[in-house]
């Protein structure tokens, strides 16, 4: 069970659902909202005030990239195609002009690079700067994907290597002297193909173990990876684990993501698909499958192995949000299996 998940349960509680909202709490990225016209409105909202307090995003241009992609992703993992965003900047006052600047021009090159636009939004003075977006998309046909639906046996998928977002977060915090450069795109394209095709996609802003197991935990089915971490883990990554001696699997733990997608496909469906994705130049991954029973397998050198995702995914939240405490969670518990 992931923990947040019960957070957000509670605060929505009592909270009216509109009856043309074709998805309940926690089953989509994005809020799907059915049109008069049998379109749907895609609509998200993300803020990045955690990473910029906590010092991982320090660079003003990637804050203002950042302040638009963490909701554009959400659109991609419906399949939605992109309307515009509302911005919230709440700016320190004395802020500097220059950071400012670069600010908006990784806002308005962000929009840019997604063909979409800033429809208005909100600023406001406050002691820290905090940013935040609400992307709004259309779905122009009556095929929906959301986070449920995967069936036994269905392909696991990712979009792309897995890891960056991770790879980012630790050097940025502490392992200074290796430089990851990090700049995700939401894969919008990807995402309006992959919702003709699969049962079910999350996208990975959180990491790649957090969103698998908010599949499990939606579809009570589970999934075992078949493919070796090291060869669906970024190559860049790769080389900063082997130089500081990182267990691999803590760049897949999250909180901290690379954007790309996890998605499900029936095998009927696979070539099809595969067909369509060289068309726009892209190669999906196939890493599992999905299996009746709830938990997370991973056939490591020819040995199956349960891994606890629930653990992995709450150890930030349990560690009160402190990157070090974090940290030193992720090697206590990767002694401890180690040690069995």
């Amino acid at each position: 069970m992931i923990i947040e998940n019960n957070i957000l349960k509670a605060i929505t509680a009592s909270f009216n659902r509109s009856p043309s909202q074709s998805n309940k709490l926690l089953e989509s990225d994005a809020e799907i909202i059915r049109l008069r016209d049998g379109n749907y409105l895609a609509v998200t909202v993300d803020s990045i005030v955690e990473e910029i307090a906590s010092g991982l995003y320090t660079d003003p241009y990637l804050i203002g990239w950042m302040t638009v992609t963490a909701s554009i992703s959400d659109l991609a993992a419906v399949g939605a195609k992109p309307i515009g965003v509302l911005l919230i900047e709440n700016i320190p006052s004395g802020y500097p002009a220059d950071k400012l600047q670069l600010i908006q021009k990784g806002i308005h090159e962000a929009c840019c690079e997604y063909d979409t636009f800033v429809l208005g939004g909100d600023t406001n003075s406050s002691r820290e700067l905090q940013m935040g977006a609400t992307a709004i998309g259309i779905i122009e046909d009556e095929n929906l994907v959301s986070r449920l639906g995967c069936q036994e046996n269905d392909l696991l998928m990712i979009s792309n290597p897995m890891g960056l977002g991770m790879g980012f977060a630790l050097t940025q915090l502490f392992y200074k002297q290796y430089n990851i450069p990090y700049l995700p795109t939401p894969k919008l394209i990807n995402g309006q193909l992959i919702r003709k095709y699969a049962t079910s996609c999350i996208d990975t802003s959180d990491g790649f173990i957090p969103a698998i197991c908010n599949l499990i935990e939606l579809n009570n089915m589970g999934f075992a990876i078949s493919k070796e971490f090291d060869d669906f883990i970024d190559k860049r990554v790769i080389e900063i684990a082997q130089k500081t001696e990182i267990p691999n699997w803590f760049f897949l733990a999250g909180p901290h993501g690379e954007f790309e997608l996890v998605f499900t496909i029936t095998t009927s469906n696979l070539n099809e698909f595969l067909t369509e994705a060289i068309k726009i130049d892209w190669t999906p991954i196939i890493i599992g499958s999905v299996i009746k029973k709830p938990e997370l397998q991973y056939a490591n050198k020819g040995e199956n192995i349960i891994l606890d995702g629930f653990t992995i995914s709450n150890l930030f939240g349990q560690s009160g949000g402190d990157p070090k405490i974090y940290m030193q969670a992720l090697f206590k518990l990767n002694q401890r299996w180690a040690l069995q």
